[in-house]
Order: C-alpha cells, then sequence, then structure tokens
C-alpha cells in the first residue's frame, strides 16, 4: 500500500490533535484505582513466635535433628581414633611431619601390592 500525499497530512493532523490534548485521569478513577490497591496489598508479615528456649534454636540454626546425629557420629569417631588408634597409624603424624622416617604404614603390612620385588 502506497501511501499519498494526502495520507501523509491526515496522520499529520491526526497526530497533532492527539498531543494537543491533556489527558488526566478522573478523581473517581483514581480513587477506585486506589481502593482496589489497597484492598490487594499484602498485610504485614505475622512473626513467628519463637517456640524452645536456646537448645531447641540451636538444633534449627545446625540443620535439625538429621545434622545433630552426623554430627554426634563424626564426634564419636573421632574421639574413637584419638584415644585408640589403629595399630598402623599410631605414627602417621610424626610420619607427615617429618619427624622420623618416611615409611608408609599401608604398605609395610606383607607387601599387599607387591611392590617388594
Amino acid at each position: 500500500m502506497k501511501m499519498t500525499a494526502n495520507d501523509d497530512k491526515m496522520l499529520d493532523d491526526l497526530f497533532a490533535q492527539a498531543r494537543g490534548r491533556d489527558v488526566v485521569p478522573s478523581d473517581a478513577l483514581m480513587a477506585r484505582i486506589s481502593a482496589d490497591a489497597t484492598a490487594l496489598a499484602p498485610s504485614a508479615p505475622r512473626l513467628a513466635t519463637p517456640r524452645g528456649g536456646f537448645f531447641a534454636t540451636l538444633v534449627g540454626a545446625l540443620g535439625g535433628w538429621a545434622a545433630i546425629g552426623g554430627l554426634a557420629a563424626a564426634t564419636v569417631a573421632g574421639l574413637w581414633l584419638g584415644f585408640a588408634p589403629p595399630q598402623r597409624l599410631d605414627n602417621l603424624a610424626s610420619d607427615l611431619l617429618g619427624t622420623s622416617d618416611v615409611a608408609v604404614p599401608f604398605l609395610e603390612m606383607n607387601d599387599p601390592f607387591g611392590l617388594e620385588g
């Protein structure tokens, strides 16, 4: 479709009329919009009342009873290894720190990997 000069003039007149209008919503419309917005606005969230005391808060902060169970198991295993280390790992810390000859305690057990010729 090809536009002619007459179409351009008509279009320019329509745009000029649209620019000349000052469109302001009525006060009644603004009051209805404000009432709808107030009715649909979320109310302030209710704060949860704390349940229990310090211990319950601590359990919740750590992740619940499942996490407490895992921490308890790791603690017991760490204490067990600290007080009664396995026979071959008793000098591992000194070996790693370099205070004695470097030895790999796992390979001293009857050469399980066949590394000694």
